[in-house]
């Protein structure tokens, strides 16, 4: 999504965009060590594209909040990065052979590349908060970070285990997702607010990436329903084949949509405090979702 322009005449949005493209690059290829075959690897998996939200939010919000433009791209490239080894080792977890319409990087490469490589995005994101100015608090970047990746690695553990828990709640399926899906998003919008000196609104930013993060699962789950019933590894975590353990198939899509929207409101209430309307494009992605719901329902009756 292309950014609103930045109330912030030392913000000039294109740039930045441009310069995160450049710099997450860059401290992946940093110093001597220039594996050719990494390097591929690299090139292929950003080269696939992808929305890019999580860059979008953190650069966005960064602006709104008056950060230099230098902390907020390597803040932005610190989340994408980290979005973007989450995406290269789950691939290869789940045996995913494309993303993006590409060829995964295990697919592509090899599955032991595909481990480096997430490794060396994941290393990357920690060494662009040490370029942060001292201003923003880079230690307390660094722990805020540390507690998103681990949310996120502890959700994706509970995804892998979860065939062995069956049944399974709509409550734990909502806590994983929160975990595995959530946790990243909201880190976008907690840096730049802890960097302007905000920390004490990062439980709100937590809240509205929770519900956010379960509706928006709960919508391409929705879209999913048919290809997850019919998977051959059984495994696939779906909250409507869940409810569908208790309820009729369309009573159970019925009241998927009803909680997608309920966490659709969370979100909206849990912004609403959040200063220099920082917020807006994750409240952007809130319509949009909303009415992607409202369609899918539609369609459906």
């Amino acid at each position: 999504m292309a950014l609103v322009k930045a109330h912030s005449e030392r913000f000039d949005a294109e740039q930045a965009l441009n310069a995160c493209h450049l710099t997450m690059t860059n401290i992946c290829l940093d110093g001597n060590f220039h594996d050719d075959t990494l390097k591929q690897a690299l090139s292929h998996h950003l080269a696939s594209g992808g929305h890019q939200t999580r860059l979008s939010l953190a650069l966005d919000a960064s602006a709104m909040l008056g950060l230099q433009q230098d902390d907020a791209v390597c803040i932005a490239s610190a989340c994408e990065l980290l979005h973007n080894a989450s995406l290269i080792h789950d691939d290869l977890q789940d045996r995913s052979a494309y993303r993006r319409g590409k060829l995964a990087v295990w697919k592509q490469f090899s599955p032991n590349l595909a481990i480096c490589l997430g490794d060396l995005m994941l290393s990357g994101a920690y060494g662009l908060l040490a370029r942060v100015s001292p201003a923003c608090n880079p230690g307390n970047l660094v722990q805020i970070m540390h507690t998103a990746v681990a949310g996120t690695v502890h959700g994706q553990a509970a995804d892998l285990d979860y065939h062995a828990q069956q049944p399974l709640s709509l409550d734990s399926y909502e806590t994983i997702v929160a975990l595995k899906s959530a946790s990243l998003l909201s880190l976008a919008l907690e840096l730049p607010l802890a960097a302007a000196g905000q920390q004490a609104l990062l439980p709100a930013v937590r809240r509205a990436s929770r519900a956010f993060g379960i509706a928006y699962q709960i919508s391409d789950d929705l879209q999913d329903i048919e290809p997850d019933r019919h998977n051959s590894s059984g495994q696939q975590l779906n909250a409507v084949l869940l409810l569908e353990r208790e309820h009729p198939p369309q009573e159970a899509r019925r009241i998927a949509v009803q909680r997608a929207f309920q966490h659709l409101t969370q979100v909206k209430r849990s912004l609403d405090g959040l200063p220099a309307d920082c917020g807006r494009l994750m409240m952007h992605h809130v319509v949009r979702l909303y009415q992607t719901l409202e369609q899918g329902e539609q369609t459906h009756d």
